[in-house]
Order: structure tokens, then sequence, then C-alpha cells
């Protein structure tokens, strides 16, 4: 177990764990657009396979990037 962190209301603490040994998968893809040599833009999706006692938590993630060069 890598670290332990409580989180939730301090009547009711509710903690996760994180367990690095894990075989499990993790795919991603993005793509990215520069609308000039000072600016793009980008999407990327992200998904990771994980599972505890289990219990399947598989997250999907979208996150969405804009970057601009001096």
């Amino acid at each position: 177990m890598k670290g332990v962190t409580p989180t939730g209301s301090a009547s009711t603490p509710v903690y996760l764990a994180v367990n690095d040994t894990s075989t499990k998968y993790y795919a991603g893809a993005g793509v990215g657009y520069d609308f000039s040599n000072n600016f793009s833009v980008g999407v990327n999706y992200d998904y990771y396979k994980t599972d505890k006692n289990g219990v399947n938590f598989d997250p999907n993630l979208v996150s969405v990037s804009a970057e601009y060069r001096f």
C-alpha cells in the first residue's frame, strides 16, 4: 500500500488506499491542433482498469487543454 488519505467529514472519515502493485491496464489517446506558432488546443481520453475486492472502479477521464507559447 503506497499511501492512505483520509477524506470526508471529520465525524465519518473515508479512507482511500493506493496500491501500485496492480497489473491492471491503463489506456489513453489524445489529439491536439496548433492554430499558430503561439497557440494550441488539445483533448485527451484516459481509461483506467481497476478493482478492489471484487468491486470495479473503472473511471473514464476526458481532459481539454490549451497552450499559449511566448
